[in-house]
C-alpha cells in the first residue's frame, strides 16, 4: 500500500474519567461516543453538537453496577443499547436512554475482556481472561453456549456483517474465525509476536485493519490472508484505544482523558 496515512490534529479534549480510559465506540448513527475507563464509569457523549459548535458534551454517566474497571463497550445495531465487559468478572448490557442496568451476565471464571452484540439477533458474544468465549440470549438473560476458544485470554472480538461469523483475537497470537451458529472453528491466522487487541465490525470491505500490541497493523484480506502494516498510532503514555468513526479517531490517556482527532490534511480515506 503506498498511499500514505491521513494526518490527524486535535479536535477535543475530553475531561470525565476518574481513572485511564480503557474503551471507546461512536453508536451506529455516530450521534452518541461511549467511553469506558478503570474507573468502571461509562460516560455518553453527544457529538451531534461537535459538527456545530465543534464541542461534544457530556450526556450522561453509566456507573454503580461494575466493581472494577471496564476492558471494553459496545453499542447493539440499533443503538439502543450498550454493553460493557469488566475486569470483575460481569457483561451488563444498559439501556442507553434511561443509562440503566437492563442484564447482567455472569459467566466467566475472570476477567471479560471483550464483547460484541450480533448485529440481528439478541445475542451477545463475550471474550474473557479464561480463554473462553460465551454467547448470551440478551432477552432471557441465558447462556447459549461456551467456546473453548483459545490457550491465552481472549483480547478481542466481533462479528462479521450479518452475524454468520464470529472473530476471536488472543494473547496466544492466534485469530480464530468461527461459524457463529454451530461453534466450529473455520479458519486459524497465527502470529505469536503479535496479539491482536481490537477486531472492528466486520463489514463488506475487501481488506479489514486489526490493531496489535506492538503497534503492527494486521491487514486481513477477505479470503482469510494476512498481512502486516506499520501504520502510525496516536498514543499518550501507552495507552491505545484507537476507534475511528468518518474523520475522528478517539483514543484514550492515562490520567482520565480522552482525545478526539480529526483529520487534518482534508484527505477523505487511505488514499
Amino acid at each position: 500500500m503506498s498511499a500514505a496515512a491521513p494526518h490527524f490534529r486535535p479536535v477535543q479534549h475530553l475531561h470525565a474519567h476518574a481513572k485511564a480510559p480503557t474503551a471507546a465506540r461512536y453508536s451506529p448513527a455516530g450521534d452518541l461516543l461511549a467511553t469506558a475507563g478503570a474507573d468502571g464509569v461509562v460516560h455518553l457523549w453527544s457529538t451531534a453538537s461537535s459538527t456545530h459548535s465543534g464541542e461534544t458534551h457530556h450526556l450522561r454517566s453509566l456507573r454503580g453496577h461494575h466493581t472494577a474497571g471496564i476492558n471494553d463497550l459496545c453499542f447493539s445495531s440499533n443503538g439502543l443499547y450498550l454493553a460493557t465487559a469488566s475486569d470483575d468478572g460481569t457483561a451488563v448490557v444498559w439501556s442507553v436512554a434511561k443509562g440503566l442496568p437492563l442484564r447482567v451476565f455472569a459467566g466467566h471464571t475472570a476477567h471479560v475482556m471483550c464483547l460484541a452484540f450480533h448485529p440481528k439477533a439478541n445475542v451477545l458474544a463475550t471474550g474473557g481472561w479464561d480463554e473462553s468465549v460465551i454467547f448470551w440470549n440478551v432477552l432471557k438473560g441465558t447462556r447459549i453456549k461456551t467456546l473453548q476458544a483459545h490457550s491465552d485470554p481472549v483480547s478481542c472480538l466481533g462479528y462479521n456483517h450479518d452475524g454468520t461469523m464470529l472473530v476471536t483475537g488472543s494473547y496466544d497470537g492466534l485469530m480464530r474465525i468461527w461459524d457463529a451458529t454451530t461453534g466450529q472453528c473455520l479458519k486459524t491466522i497465527e502470529d505469536e509476536q503479535n496479539a491482536p487487541m481490537y477486531v472492528p465490525p466486520l463489514m463488506y470491505t475487501t481488506y479489514q485493519l486489526i490493531p496489535t500490541i506492538h503497534q503492527i497493523t494486521r491487514l486481513i484480506h477477505s479470503k482469510w490472508a494476512l498481512h502486516h502494516l506499520r501504520l502510525p498510532l496516536l498514543h499518550h503514555q501507552n495507552m491505545e484505544l484507537p476507534h475511528l468513526q468518518g474523520d475522528e479517531d478517539v483514543h484514550g490517556a492515562q490520567g482520565g482523558q480522552v482525545w478526539v482527532h480529526g483529520r487534518s490534511d482534508g484527505s477523505d480515506g487511505w488514499g
